[in-house]
């Protein structure tokens, strides 16, 4: 396929690109890291249980939540 744009502009496209998964990797890091201890008792649990109602679910979360 054949580019209609510069070099210029395909670098500053891929600069752009690298920039937007950088902060979203940063942002997805931060909520995991902020949450591990919910993943953790949320992984502890499905592998004791295999399974989860939503029910279920929703007061895990809820427990872990600052008050």
């Amino acid at each position: 396929e054949q580019r209609t744009y510069s070099e210029d502009v395909a670098r500053k496209i891929d600069q752009e690109v690298r920039r937007i998964v950088e902060v979203a990797y940063e942002r997805a890091r931060q909520i995991l890291t902020g949450n591990r201890t919910t993943l953790t008792l949320l992984a502890e649990t499905l592998l004791e249980k295999e399974v989860m109602e939503r029910d279920e679910f929703l007061a895990l979360i809820e427990s872990q939540q600052p008050a």
